[in-house]
Parts: structure tokens; C-alpha cells; sequence
């Protein structure tokens, strides 16, 4: 997914017992992702009610009618507003969708707000939220036999992999793996498998400690000049500018 002109502006994360503030009826001219870490907050979307409990997330995107009721009691909730594109391209509404991976991003987001504030950190936190909110609906309809497939390409994701080595591992044909899923997915095995490694690649880089060689060569790439374009084609800018995004901002 490229998101390079996405633009967050807003995180709030309301955990300190303040009330819970009316937001009147208006039209949306950004989006909304919050997520319900404990007690209740009541919306109207649309026209339509969504209340939000523990566990709970919601997406409101630019164009849709949003209003949230007030109230004294306590909630816990992580807000933030952003414009740009985003995997998720309509208001939805995710039950029960905080899990394990979901709360260590906003733990992230929590701690490098307290330390710089609305930073590229925080930014690539929301990402991964709406990368992986996005991901837990679409594979919904994915077939078991693409699902066994993004296994395989995730176990090996700092080497090499061959639609025979697919196949092996699926016990189907290589030219059916492809088949089902380029019509689950509409991409194909290894471009999937780029995508993954330049997603884990941007998470080396965030930790630090390696260069874009060596995390290049990490990944199973030989050629790093092959692997910038292929960064670069993903997310719309190469390597350097990425890091220099994460140093600068």
C-alpha cells in the first residue's frame, strides 16, 4: 500500500478518566480511526447508532456524517484523524478486532507521542492498524488454500521462495496455487512475497542498527540496487528517503 501522501494530525488517546466529550453532527472532511480499549462511546454515523464497547474499533472516512454522544463516565479509547488513502476505503465497523498485535501498536503510538510527539513513528503505527484491520477482513473470504499459501510466504520471509517450493509445501500444483491465489488475492505469489518483505523491511529499518545493505541482503535480496526499486515501486519513494522521512520529521 502506498501511503505516501498520508498525513496524520490528530492522535489522542483518552486514559486518564476525562470525560467522554460530544462531538455535534458534521460532515466528515478527514477520516476517523478509533478503537474502544474499555467502557462504552455512542455514535451516530450515518444517521445510523454504532456503540462501541471494549474491544471494539471504528473507521469513518472523509464524506460521512459523524456525531458521538457525551458523557460523564469513563472510557478508555485511542483516537486518531488523518487524511490520505487508506486499505479501508469505506465506514466500517470492526467488533471485537483489538488484538494482541493491534494493542502493541498503540502501545508504540502511546510511547513515541510521549517522547516527540505526532511523529513518522506514530504515523507507521496507524498504518500497520489499518494494514492489519484491513488484512483481517479480506482474508475473510480467502480460500484455505491461500491462506496456507501467505503461511509459507511468512516463514519465509528473509530467504527465497519458488512456486515449486509453494507447491511442495501446499501439496497442489504450482500453476494452481497461482490460479486460486491470483483470484483471492488479485496479485500474484511473488509479488505478495515482495510485498511482505517490504513491509519487514520498514520495520528493520524503524528498529535501527543495520544498514539498507545489509537489511536488503537480510530479506534474501542479492541485488540491493533490485531491491530499492522494488521499495520504491511499493511505497513510492526508495530506501533513503524512508529513513531520512523517520530522522527528519
Amino acid at each position: 500500500m502506498n501511503y505516501e501522501n498520508f498525513d496524520l494530525f490528530l492522535f489522542r488517546h483518552n486514559k486518564h478518566r476525562n470525560k467522554i466529550l460530544q462531538i455535534q453532527p458534521h460532515k466528515m472532511i478527514y477520516c476517523e480511526l478509533t478503537v474502544c480499549l474499555a467502557g462504552k462511546l455512542e455514535y451516530r454515523v450515518d444517521n445510523n447508532p454504532v456503540t462501541l464497547c471494549d474491544g471494539d474499533i471504528i473507521f469513518i472516512t472523509e464524506g460521512q456524517m459523524r456525531s458521538r454522544n457525551g458523557s460523564n463516565d469513563y472510557a478508555d479509547y485511542v483516537s486518531f484523524n488523518f487524511r490520505g488513502n487508506s486499505p479501508i476505503e469505506t465506514g466500517t465497523y470492526f467488533a471485537k478486532a483489538l488484538d494482541k498485535e493491534i494493542r502493541l501498536l498503540l502501545m508504540c503510538c502511546d510511547e513515541s507521542f510521549a517522547e516527540r510527539g505526532l511523529n513518522p513513528n506514530v504515523t507507521l503505527a496507524l498504518q500497520g492498524i489499518l494494514n492489519k484491520l484491513h488484512y483481517n477482513e479480506t482474508r475473510k473470504s480467502y480460500s484455505d488454500l491461500t491462506m496456507a499459501i501467505i503461511r509459507v510466504l511468512k516463514q519465509k520471509i528473509y530467504g527465497k521462495i519458488t512456486l515449486d517450493e509453494v507447491s511442495k509445501n501446499t501439496f497442489f500444483s504450482a500453476a494452481y496455487c497461482q490460479r486460486v491465489f491470483g483470484r483471492d488475492t488479485g496479485k500474484s505469489i511473488i509479488g505478495y512475497f515482495n510485498e511482505l518483505k517490504i513491509e519487514e523491511a520498514k520495520a528493520l529499518m524503524i528498529q535501527g542498527g543495520m544498514s539498507l545493505v545489509e537489511i536488503a541482503e537480510k530479506l534474501g535480496y542479492d541485488d540491493y540496487n533490485y531491491f530499492s526499486r522494488l521499495f520504491k515501486k511499493q511505497c513510492g519513494y526508495c530506501p533513503m528517503q524512508y529513513i531520512g522521512s523517520l530522522t527528519t520529521k
